[in-house]
């Protein structure tokens, strides 16, 4: 099984989290969640890309507010100013939706790194975007 990751580019104050797994459930939220958010380089990222491509949000009813409050929980300064969620299915799309209406900064949801790149506008070229989604 595929763990889900995430990168953060300090210098760039950019980062991408990839959810890799088919199936994504609260265990699997709170783990990502709290690396991220942990990460000695959590308060210099002001761009944020979290990938959901081929994934599946499986939570019961229940998780919900677990979901949401691992989200908006930051244990450190939070100084995102944008955030792109990238989305392939009517259920990421609801995910993405939820976690949107719940954040302070600037949040969208789109399905293509073009989109997700405009929506963005980091301080940096396309191409060197899609060299760090892509790695």
């Amino acid at each position: 099984m595929r763990e889900s990751s995430y990168i953060m580019y300090p210098e760039k104050h950019f980062a991408v989290v990839w959810f890799k797994t088919k199936d994504i459930n609260l265990k699997e939220i709170i783990k990502i969640n709290t690396a991220y958010k942990n990460d000695k380089h959590y308060s210099d990222i002001h761009y944020l890309v979290i990938i959901l491509l081929g994934s599946n949000p499986r939570f019961k009813e229940s998780d919900l507010d677990k979901v949401i409050q691992e989200y908006t929980q930051n244990p450190q300064k939070n100084n995102h100013i944008r955030s792109v969620f990238v989305v392939d299915t009517p259920k990421t799309t609801a995910f993405a939706h939820l976690m949107i209406s719940h954040t302070s900064e600037q949040a969208f949801y789109c399905t293509t790194l073009e989109k997700a790149y405009e929506h963005l506008s980091p301080p940096f070229s396309y191409s060197e975007f899609l060299k760090k989604v892509q790695s």
